[in-house]
């Protein structure tokens, strides 16, 4: 028999997993810290958010080529020496060399091409949607 660990315990759990989280998003520059609430009921504990907080998550995007960088410096950071480089952005669409930090010279096909991100979620059912935006799990046993 299962029985659920009570709303006291079940809050202060919620509590530090919104804080980890926050934290998280702030080692990544992310500024959405304000959408994580604690979610917090009888067995149950989580982080809820709002669906515009999830939006890319849940639909996922097409893949696209980034024209707005032509001409522009962009700065990529370099994820094995944790240095930041400006690259100016040149012929996006066409063929060329682009340089991939770690990786150097690699020859593309489309520069400044963004492949996409994948839908997590393959439900069209608002209420899975819903579910997703309040990831539960269980505190008790």
């Amino acid at each position: 028999m299962r029985i659920g660990a009570p709303v006291e315990l079940n809050r202060v759990i919620a509590r530090r997993a919104v804080q980890k989280a926050r934290e998280n998003m702030r080692q990544r520059s992310w500024i959405s810290t304000g959408a994580l609430q604690p979610l917090a009921e009888k067995g149950q504990v989580g982080i809820t958010s709002t669906m515009k907080h999830l939006i890319y998550q849940n639909r996922g995007f097409d893949p696209f080529i980034m024209y707005w960088v032509a001409g522009r410096l962009v700065p990529i950071k370099d994820k094995v020496t944790g240095q930041t480089r400006k690259v100016r952005g040149k012929g996006p669409g066409t063929p060329g060399w682009v340089y991939i930090p770690g990786r150097g010279r690699i020859w593309r096909d489309q520069r400044c091409f963004c492949a996409g991100w994948r839908s997590l979620v393959h439900r069209q059912d608002r209420h899975d949607c819903f579910l997703l935006a309040s990831i539960p799990f269980a505190a008790g046993r």
